[in-house]
């Protein structure tokens, strides 16, 4: 059972005034060492170095419990202050023991019955003195600080060992506190390389609405973290040709983003040489099917919408059903899938789809899975019927203004700014 702090504190003291004021002296001088040092591996050499010259051992070894809940070597150094490597030969038995029982360890006569109870590493390496201390935070037992010596004139005494047990209680603070700054020095490291990446990935999305011949277009994208895995465009193509693309990459983060990315390049590029939309899906799918890790796809779709005659083709990559609303008739017609997502199988054959002229007051909406499956707090979906309805209500209104008002629509449903997914929709019309 772990010692209390009190006894903890206080046990290194022996009535011997010189010794005493030594070994506060030493303690002192130790906890300023490793407390005014902020970097962790700063932090953890020091531990060492100190506990080796406070106890005149020839090695001392710094052990920390790992993710698994073992210990594992982090620092092993000499009386020199030179590193060990990562291989060096130790006692396992007495780390091991001290991590599990929470009392601290000290052999100091490798002939006695105590070294073979200890481990039978301790005659192989022929040490003569080991000490060992649990690193003990309020909560839990981190790891274990280790000395140890071959040295016939050292010999930890029982007094060495309540000093070292002092000291690993301290380090064990300072340690901690170190950990803990460096992790939120990590976390501060990585979110601001996030808000890097989001600004990158906003900045390939489309500036503004785009207006050609006869049409208008507005989009907008939100990803519910840093950084998503929608994306829509417009890509100014030969001609009188304008290709509409939306697309939804699996998962979140930093690593759909990605994808993300790498599609949107691949579309461009290939859209510029191909006329035909299936054609165009079907390489970016080659492309992404050999990279796309086990369980990742993505949906696209791909419209190619002439704006001097208003045709539209269009080829679909298992992506939601586009919506194109007829003013004349006042009924929405759907634009479905041609062929599987993206990254899943490999050569593929996409359909490519088509439908009449777009004519005057005609809309296209197109939109992830994160407009219908937007929540309330009631866990009920926003549904595709709202979305209907309010584009017949804004039907004579611009695109960007029809976005806008969608866009508000989902948030006050959900009743946050913050959505559970990503959210991106385009809307294309004919003027």
């Amino acid at each position: 059972m772990t010692e209390s702090w009190s006894s903890v504190q206080t046990g290194f003291l022996t009535g011997d005034k010189a010794k005493d004021t030594r070994n506060v002296a030493i303690l002192l001088d130790t906890i300023a060492e490793v407390s005014r040092n902020h970097d962790l591996q700063q932090v953890m050499r020091s531990i060492v170095d100190k506990a080796i010259a406070v106890m005149s051992a020839e090695r001392g070894l710094l052990l920390l419990r790992n993710d698994a809940g073992e210990l594992e070597l982090e620092v092993a150094r000499d009386k020199q202050g030179n590193p060990l490597p990562p291989n060096v030969q130790h006692s396992k038995s007495v780390p091991k023991r001290v991590f599990e029982t929470g009392e601290a360890v000290t052999l100091m006569d490798a002939a006695g019955g105590d070294a073979i109870s200890l481990g039978q590493s301790i005659l192989d390496l022929r040490l003569l003195s080991v000490m060992c201390t649990p690193l003990n935070t309020i909560e839990e037992t981190i790891g274990v600080l280790y000395v140890d010596s071959k040295a016939t004139n050292k010999g930890f005494t029982q007094s060495d060992l309540e000093l070292f047990k002092t000291l690993g209680a301290q380090c064990a603070m300072a340690l901690q506190n170190a950990r803990l700054l460096q992790a939120f020095l990590d976390k501060q490291k990585m979110q601001q390389s996030l808000y890097i990446a989001r600004d990158i990935q906003t900045g390939m999305l489309p500036k503004e609405g785009l207006q050609q011949g006869n049409f208008e277009m507005a989009g907008f994208n939100r990803a519910c973290e840093e950084t998503g895995g929608d994306y829509f465009d417009y890509i100014a193509l030969p001609g009188s040709r304008v290709g509409l693309v939306i697309g939804d990459v699996s998962g979140h983060g930093i690593g759909a983003a990605l994808f993300m990315t790498t599609a949107r390049a691949l579309l461009r590029a290939f859209a510029y040489k191909q006329s035909d939309p299936a054609l165009v899906v079907g390489s970016v799918n080659d492309f992404l099917e050999r990279d796309m890790p086990p369980g990742s796809f993505m949906s696209l779709f791909f419209g190619e919408l002439d704006t001097n005659t208003g045709m539209f083709r269009y080829a679909s990559a298992g992506h939601n059903p586009v919506l194109l609303h007829r003013k004349s008739a006042g009924a929405f017609e759907e634009f479905g899938k041609t062929g599987p997502a993206l990254g899943v199988v490999p050569g593929v054959e996409y359909g490519t789809g088509g439908t009449a002229p777009l004519q005057s007051g005609d809309m296209l909406l197109l939109y992830t899975d994160g407009l219908p499956e937007a929540m309330n707090p009631d866990r009920e979906l926003f549904g595709l019927e709202r979305a209907k309805n309010l584009i017949v209500g804004l039907q004579e209104r611009p695109a960007a203004e029809i976005v806008n008002q969608l866009v508000r629509a989902v948030v006050e449903y959900a009743k946050r700014e913050v959505l559970e997914d990503d959210l991106t929709l385009m809307v294309v019309k004919a003027k």
